[in-house]
């Protein structure tokens, strides 16, 4: 309901939760979203009530949630508190990488990718290369940045050369950076050793979808799907190559299947709606669009949080939008 922004609703549905679980954690995650939903005082109430409750809470995994909640209700010092609160509480060193992603989202990207780096003594490479990776495509990480990160993936696969999962990496890198060819190709050579690789068929997938539009990423696409089941990013991978062959209604229903799915992040969220701007455009329905990509950009998606071979079609939408008088 919060999603669809009937808020009306929302709040019948929270007060049946709050009277069968008051203490839960995710009723007063739905409380703090409703209450910022509205706006104003309701805003900072709701920041007050995730910090009062991240004093209580003693549990690690619990105390990570509400700081991931505070950051999404864009109180970034409270948050930042309670994530290395975290860290110095906790006997997981992966756990440090966590704020190492939070940094990146905050734009403080040399400071995440030091803390990856000092996190690799204790940590496996592949969880260190995925955190990179994070860290620089959320804070959008420079040329030098991510030449520095390429250095240590290929410094970590001279020393464990089978490694899929570092190979994944500094594919998902070449892409970041604008190196389509050079991504196919390791993506290709993932598959090669593992046709499964989840990750490698989705990407590849995306990657081919929004380049050149080839039934092979349909067709990977829908291998992604049969690997991952209908998990919202493997839909909205299966809904890009689905615009890119022209079926639009496949594409909305892929789209609106995952916006659904409550695992969803908000900037995931966001975009698949943009997304689904884009679907509905296609479809000439232009007033479903309009009003997708209106919600993309209130949950905060910009152009800059786009891949770049998406950025033509934000161009179009605001110029769809602007166009309506």
């Amino acid at each position: 309901m919060l999603r669809q922004e009937l808020t009306n609703e929302a709040q019948t549905w929270l007060a049946a939760l709050e009277e069968v679980d008051p203490e839960g954690l995710t009723t007063l995650e739905l409380k703090a979203r409703l209450l910022t939903t509205r706006g104003g005082a309701d805003r900072a109430r709701a920041v007050e009530l995730v910090k009062a409750r991240a004093e209580q809470e003693k549990e690690l995994a619990k105390r990570l949630l509400l700081a991931e909640l505070l950051e999404g209700l864009g109180h970034g010092v409270a948050s930042e508190e309670l994530y290395r609160s975290c860290v110095r509480e906790s006997k997981n060193p992966e756990v440090v990488l966590v704020l190492a992603r939070f940094l990146g989202r905050q734009g403080k990207v040399d400071e995440g990718l030091r803390v990856c780096d000092e996190a690799s003594a204790k940590c496996p490479p592949e969880v260190i290369g995925y955190a990179s990776l994070a860290v620089l495509r959320e804070g959008r990480g420079t040329e030098a940045q991510c030449l520095e990160v390429k250095r240590r993936l290929e410094a970590a696969l001279q020393k464990a050369s089978r490694a899929t999962g570092l190979l994944v990496c500094l594919a998902d890198l070449e892409d970041l950076r604008g190196r389509y060819a050079d991504a196919e190709r390791l993506y290709r050579e993932v598959l090669a050793r593992d046709s499964e690789n989840a990750e490698a068929l989705n990407n590849l997938a995306g990657l081919l979808a929004l380049r050149a539009g080839s039934r092979e990423a349909l067709r990977l696409a829908n291998r992604a799907v049969e690997v991952l089941g209908p998990l919202p990013e493997a839909l909205d991978t299966r809904a890009l190559a689905y615009l890119a062959a022209g079926q639009t209604e496949r594409a909305v229903v892929d789209l609106r299947d995952a916006a659904v799915a409550p695992s969803l992040s908000d900037r995931a969220l966001a975009l698949i709606r943009f997304h689904l701007a884009r679907a509905y455009r296609a479809a000439g329905k232009e007033d479903e669009a309009r009003r997708a990509f209106q919600q993309a950009q209130g949950a905060g998606l910009s152009v800059q949080g786009l891949h770049p071979l998406e950025r033509p079609e934000w161009d179009e939408l605001e110029k769809l939008t602007a166009g309506k008088h």
